[in-house]
């Protein structure tokens, strides 16, 4: 996967595959990758909760899916989840948009696993805005 810090802007897309209305820049959390740190820490459930409602509305879906490279052995995480329909969500194509506390951030649906899993710590700014997402969606 593509790798970009947390709080930089994102520009995974190209400009006019982007939402036009748009007028704030998001911002880029979890696109990890083995060869870089990141933040360490015990998963928060009420996070991984949150990302979980927010997971339903998927975006930028892509046709492929992306394994996590964490995992000793390639995995495309399929999560149990009773906010999708289907009462499950394949993780790993497409991405999560947060909106919150003025700011706009995009995270790969991989970046639930990477919570829950490899004890990946998302910047407070994003939890917080994660959370009061999930809560306006409830």
């Amino acid at each position: 996967m593509t790798h970009f810090e947390d709080l930089t802007v994102y520009d995974y897309l190209e400009p006019e595959q982007r939402d036009p209305r748009s007028r704030k820049p998001m911002l880029n959390v979890g696109w990890l990758d083995p060869a870089h740190d990141h933040p360490m820490a015990d998963a928060d459930p009420a996070l991984v909760e949150a990302l979980c409602v927010l997971v339903v509305d998927v975006q930028h879906l892509m046709r492929g899916v992306h394994a996590c490279e964490f995992c000793p052995k390639p995995v495309v995480p399929v999560l149990s989840n009773p906010h999708d329909p289907t009462g499950s969500t394949m993780l790993g194509n497409g991405e999560i948009h947060v909106v919150g506390n003025g700011m706009r951030f995009a995270a790969p649906t991989m970046v639930i696993h990477y919570i829950s899993e490899h004890y990946y710590r998302p910047p407070d700014e994003f939890t917080a805005a994660a959370l009061r997402h999930a809560a306006r969606l409830a």
